[in-house]
């Protein structure tokens, strides 16, 4: 057991891991206590990414005037829900690391895999298979939780723009993609970053692509003529900087929004990836390739023996190992791009 360590303000953050009963699959939260109180909640927000429904949460007993008792579950408390934290002495402030949220399906298990160095990095993301880029309003699973502007939720040197190719996750964007054809590495996941493994990678291929090639998509309207641009100038080069592809393709400042959103439509709909990058005035700018480049012929005769309704199910059955509870809406977003 650890003493929690209040900040100047008089409150702490405490981070509780989660899984759901019928997976090994962790993921995790945390939880505010402060001074002030003899309880301790979670907003609703967390609630619902945990798999809560809406009418669940609604059965909830209201709490009247300064009713707070130390342990409750589900019970609405304005916009926070108490919740049933084992093994925290609220008294004391005590509490150990891995604390389980007990309710609705929700129950406690293994310790959540902690990640120290690279190393870490890469076994996680390979027992996963995919991974949001960093922490994400989304709620889905990232290796990496906490923000460059937080402190990590234990004890570990990893820590964000440091520089250190074997403790900083900015770093390990780029170290990741010197072994080629292993992970790919773009804006693949609601518009954001995300990693994917070389295992998964014909399971999206065949749900974002569905066998087609590039002048199929474009010929049935669902390539946009932006990227087509991009797409055509990425063809002719084995990989290529983003600030060349802007001037060969003659994009001009004011054409920014624009070629942002080709090239993110690129990488969602898997033509193009993130390869390397290229310092220009000692400013690092990311190198793209077609995804074709990056992993070879293999990969895409293997997609195309996949029907799209076969990946989908098989990614979403891992989604939801990665993010118990996650609603169907944004699974499929999640899935399809």
């Amino acid at each position: 057991m650890a003493k929690i360590k209040f900040n100047d303000l008089g409150f702490a953050y405490v981070a509780f891991y989660v899984k759901h009963q019928d997976t090994s699959t962790m993921f995790q939260r945390f939880y505010k206590v402060d001074t002030g109180a003899n309880c301790t909640t979670i907003s609703k927000d967390w609630l619902l990414e945990l798999g809560y429904d809406e009418e669940w949460i609604k059965t909830g007993k209201r709490l009247e005037g300064d009713a707070r008792p130390t342990v409750a579950s589900g019970l609405p408390l304005d916009d926070c829900y108490q919740v049933i934290l084992p093994e925290i002495h609220i008294g004391g402030w005590w509490a150990i690391t891995g604390l389980y949220l007990l309710a609705h399906g929700l129950l406690g298990g293994k310790s959540v895999r902690m990640i120290h160095c690279y190393d870490d990095f890469i076994k996680a993301l390979q027992a996963a298979g995919f991974s949001m880029g960093g922490k994400n309003k989304e709620g889905f699973y990232t290796i990496i939780t906490w923000a460059w502007n937080e402190s990590p939720p234990y004890e570990t040197p990893v820590s964000w723009y440091t520089g250190d190719p074997e403790t900083d996750p900015s770093e390990w964007r780029m170290r990741i993609l010197a072994k080629p054809s292993e992970v790919a590495y773009g804006k693949v996941f609601f518009d954001k970053t995300g990693f994917i493994t070389k295992e998964w990678y014909p399971y999206f291929l065949a749900v974002r692509r569905g066998g087609m090639t590039f002048d199929e998509a474009y010929e049935s309207g669902t390539i946009s003529h932006a990227a087509k641009r991009i797409y055509d100038i990425a063809l002719i080069h084995d990989s290529i900087p983003v600030d060349e592809i802007k001037r060969l393709g003659g994009f001009s400042r004011e054409d920014k929004s624009v070629f942002d959103r080709a090239l993110t439509e690129l990488q969602m709909k898997m033509y193009l990836t993130i390869c390397g990058n290229h310092q220009k005035r000692s400013m690092p700018s990311n190198v793209f390739c077609t995804t074709e480049r990056f992993f070879g012929d293999s990969m895409f005769n293997e997609a195309d023996k996949i029907s799209k309704e076969q990946a989908f199910e098989k990614i979403r059955a891992q989604v939801l190992k990665l993010n118990p509870g996650a609603q169907d809406k944004k699974i499929s977003k999640f899935i399809l791009g």
